[in-house]
């Protein structure tokens, strides 16, 4: 960027994210960077209308001249993820090793000889939260929700996908945050190749009932009624399922399984 190029405001980057609906307007992948439809040498401004967002590959093209400017312009019209209720999947990278951490809770080791999946999250017999292992690869399965229970966020092994119906998103370095309104965080997560670390989120099925992580806790909730705070909890993962199960038939009577882990701290 040249030194006499002023930098895009953030109100002005957060209008263009919400024009666009949260990805590139040729694809809808909710990965992107700021671009200017006329070049800013030309305009020498940064407004709303001239901005949109691109995938890196579709920038690339823009940039490059092998995508033309009037089929950027007609994407802009209509941006991919404006028909749609999420958008376009991002594709995230395996890795040979997967830390998952919710809140102070940490999930560590794991022997998968025995299971290709093991469900940390469960409710009402839905996995929210899953972590599969395939060959030497390890993958993630989530569901995020918002406080009734709509999925934000979305990942089917490896699979991302982020709701179009919301105030604001972003993804920048590993950090992936969502507002439900100017400068109310509702969902906070670290999420790269090797690494799951919510912050703050929400599993809930329907209306303040399931599993919310802030603070460095778990919270156990129905009906809008915290009954239970986990904190400062160690798994170490033995093969099969183990984790928090939530169920209106037998409220939370069995909502810590360890029948295939060990709990090697456990707090209140």
């Amino acid at each position: 960027m040249s030194k006499n190029r002023p930098a895009i405001s953030e109100e002005i980057k957060r209008l263009v994210r919400q024009k666009c609906f949260f990805g590139c307007i040729i694809c809808g992948k909710p990965i992107f960077e700021y671009d200017h439809l006329v070049e800013y040498s030309i305009v020498e401004e940064h407004t709303v209308e001239n901005i949109i967002l691109l995938c890196p590959e579709h920038h690339s093209g823009k940039t490059t001249g092998k995508i033309s400017f009037d089929r950027v312009n007609e994407a802009a019209k209509m941006p991919f993820n404006s028909l749609k209720t999420h958008s376009s999947p991002l594709y995230l990278e395996n890795d040979v090793k997967l830390d998952v951490q919710l809140g102070s809770i940490f999930i560590y080791g794991g022997d998968f000889s025995r299971a290709a999946t093991e469900t940390f999250i469960l409710i009402n017999g839905i996995p929210y939260l899953q972590v599969h292992k395939e060959s030497k690869w390890f993958s993630l399965s989530f569901i995020i929700t918002d406080n009734v229970g709509k999925p934000l966020v979305k990942v089917d092994k490896g699979e991302l996908v982020i709701s179009t119906e919301i105030f604001d998103y972003t993804y920048i370095g590993n950090r992936l945050t969502i507002r439900q309104k100017m400068g109310k965080i509702i969902f906070d997560l670290n999420l790269s190749s090797n690494l799951f670390k919510l912050n703050k989120g929400m599993f809930y099925y329907r209306w303040e009932s399931g599993f919310s992580i802030e603070n460095d806790r778990m919270f156990v909730s129905k009906n809008g009624k915290i009954s239970m705070t986990l904190k400062e909890i160690s798994i170490l993962i033995g093969g099969g399922s183990v984790g928090f199960m939530f169920t209106d038939k037998n409220y939370f009577e069995k909502m810590f399984m360890t029948a295939f882990g060990v709990v090697v701290e456990k707090g209140e």
